[in-house]
C-alpha cells in the first residue's frame, strides 16, 4: 500500500485470466516493468527537473530504487520550470503534412524518371519508322505547298499557261507514264460499245509493240447508280482493269463536269505528253495519231488543241443542246467537236488547275473551247477528224471517225488488218471544209469538194 501512496496511483488488480507469481519465483521482466512500484521523492523530482531537456534521441536514463532493490530506467523529461515553446503557426504546414508531402515527392520522382526512360526506349526501338514517317510527312507538305503556290506574279492563277508547263512530268513522280493517254467517255450501260472498242482500235494499247507507250481508260460516272449497275461495273473492272470510275453523276446534262473531272484525275495521276478524248462510238487509228505526234518538233507540241473546229455554231435556245447560261455572244466560240480531239499536257494542266473557277455549259466541247479562248493556244483544224454530229462517210485518210456502231468498228479493224487501209469502201456522205482563221468565225467554214 505504501507504493500506491508514493506514486499516487493504485496498483491495478490482476485480471482473472492472469495469476499472481508464487513465492520464491522471480517475476518476469515484462511483469516487473509494468507493475513494479516506483517510489519517487521530492528531492529526486527536483533533481530530475534540474537537468536541461534534451533533443529527441538525446535523453538519458535515470534509475530510482524501489522496495525490492530493483531498478527501472526512467527517461528524463522537461519540467514545468522551462518556458513552453510558442504554438506552431497556423499558416505553416504541420510536420505530419510536411512528411506526407515529402513522401509523395519521393514516390513521384521515380515514376517520372521511369516514364521518361520508357519513352526514350520506345523512341530508340522505333527510330527508323519515326525517321521515315517524318520524311514522308515533310515530302507531302512540300508537294502540297508546290501545288498550291501561285503561278502568277501577283499571287493569283495565271491566265496564260507557263512557258515550261509543256515539259513532261518525270515518271517517278506519278503512278504511270505514257506518251499518249486515251480517255474514252462511256456510260454505265455502254458495255457492248466498250467491248467493241477493246477488241478493235484499243486492242494493242499498252501492250508490247508500237503502242506500248499508249495508256487508255474508259471513263464512267458512278454517283447515284443502283446496286446492280455498280456490281456489273465492278465485275467488268475486275475482268479488264481499264475503267476509270469517277464519283460524278453520269448524265448528258452533267457531261461537262464529268470531262473536267477526268482531266483533273489524269493530270494528278499520269505523266503524259498528249491525251486523246473520244466517245465510246468513236474509232481512232492510234498508230497514225501516235506517229504524227512523235514527229512534231518541240514548238509544235506546246499548247496543242487539235481536232475538227467549228466557229459558226449558233447558240441553241432549246432542245438537247440548249445553253441557257451562254451570255457571251450569239455564236459559240471556236471549239473542236467532241467526238474526238487531242490536247497537250500543258493545256490539260491549265484546265485542271483552273477547274474551281470555270463556268460549266451544257456541251463539254463548247465549254472547253470557251475555257481556252483567252489562252495562247495552237488551234489546229484537221479534216481527218470526222467528228461532227453526223459522219461524213469513210475516207482512208481519216484519223478519228465518230458515230460508229460496234459492227462499223469491227469492219474498219478487219480492213486495216487485211488491207492496210481504213475503209472497206470509201464513202462520202457530206462535204467538209478547211477552217479559215483570217475571217470572222461566222464565215470560217465553207464546205467544198476535194476535202476529206
Amino acid at each position: 500500500m505504501s507504493s500506491s501512496r508514493a506514486t499516487g496511483h493504485p496498483t491495478p488488480p490482476l485480471s482473472p485470466a492472469t495469476s499472481a507469481p508464487s513465492e520464491g519465483d522471480t517475476p518476469p521482466r515484462s511483469f516487473s516493468r509494468f507493475y513494479a512500484p516506483i517510489p519517487l521523492t521530492f528531492a529526486s523530482v527536483t533533481k530530475i527537473g534540474e537537468h536541461r531537456p534534451r533533443e529527441r534521441g538525446e535523453g538519458k536514463s535515470v534509475t530510482a530504487p524501489d522496495e525490492g532493490n530493483s531498478e527501472r530506467p526512467i527517461r528524463a523529461r522537461a519540467t514545468a520550470t522551462r518556458a513552453a515553446p510558442p504554438p506552431p503557426s497556423t499558416d505553416a504546414p504541420s510536420s505530419e503534412q510536411a512528411v506526407k508531402v515529402g513522401r509523395e515527392e519521393v514516390r513521384t520522382q521515380p515514376r517520372v524518371r521511369t516514364g521518361a526512360m520508357n519513352l526514350l526506349r520506345l523512341v530508340c526501338r522505333h527510330r527508323t519508322a519515326l525517321v521515315l514517317a517524318g520524311l514522308a510527312l515533310s515530302a507531302t507538305a512540300l508537294l502540297w505547298l508546290a501545288r498550291c503556290a501561285p503561278e502568277g506574279a501577283g499571287g493569283g492563277r495565271a491566265v496564260a499557261v507557263a512557258a515550261d508547263a509543256h515539259a513532261p512530268v518525270e515518271a517517278g513522280e506519278l503512278a504511270e507514264r505514257a506518251f499518249l493517254a486515251v480517255l474514252v467517255v462511256s456510260a454505265p450501260a455502254g458495255t457492248e460499245r466498250r467491248r467493241a472498242v477493246r477488241s478493235t482500235w484499243l486492242a494493242d494499247a499498252g501492250q508490247p509493240g508500237p503502242l506500248a507507250d499508249v495508256w487508255a481508260r474508259f471513263v464512267v460516272g458512278t454517283a447515284g447508280l443502283a446496286a446492280p449497275e455498280r456490281r456489273a461495273l465492278e465485275r467488268e473492272q475486275a475482268l479488264h482493269g481499264d475503267l476509270l470510275l469517277l464519283p460524278v453523276r453520269d448524265a448528258y446534262e452533267n457531261l461537262t463536269a464529268k470531262v473536267l473531272a477526268m482531266f483533273a484525275w489524269l493530270d494528278e495521276h499520269v505523266a503524259f505528253d498528249f491525251v486523246l478524248k473520244a466517245d465510246d462510238d468513236t474509232f481512232a487509228r492510234l498508230g497514225a495519231l501516235r506517229d504524227e505526234l512523235r514527229a512534231r518538233g518541240p514548238e509544235q507540241r506546246r499548247r496543242l488543241y487539235w481536232g475538227f473546229f467549228s466557229g459558226r455554231g449558233r447558240v441553241q435556245a432549246g432542245g438537247r443542246w440548249r445553253e441557257a447560261a451562254w451570255l457571251l455572244c450569239d455564236h459559240y466560240l471556236p471549239y473542236a467537236l467532241g467526238g474526238g480531239y487531242v490536247l497537250s499536257a500543258d493545256l490539260v494542266r491549265f484546265v485542271s488547275r483552273s477547274r474551281d473557277v470555270l463556268q460549266h455549259w451544257r456541251s463539254e466541247d463548247v465549254s472547253l473551247g470557251a475555257w481556252l479562248a483567252p489562252v495562247d493556244v495552237h488551234r489546229e483544224h484537221d479534216p481527218r477528224f470526222d467528228t461532227e454530229y453526223r459522219s461524213r462517210g469513210c475516207s482512208n485518210q481519216y484519223l478519228v471517225t465518230h458515230k460508229q456502231s460496234p459492227d462499223d468498228m469491227r469492219a474498219k479493224q478487219r480492213s486495216l488488218a487485211q488491207h492496210g487501209h481504213l475503209c472497206p469502201q470509201e464513202v462520202r456522205l457530206r462535204l467538209s471544209y478547211v477552217y479559215d482563221w483570217d475571217v470572222p468565225p461566222s464565215q470560217c467554214c465553207r464546205r467544198r469538194e476535194g476535202i476529206p
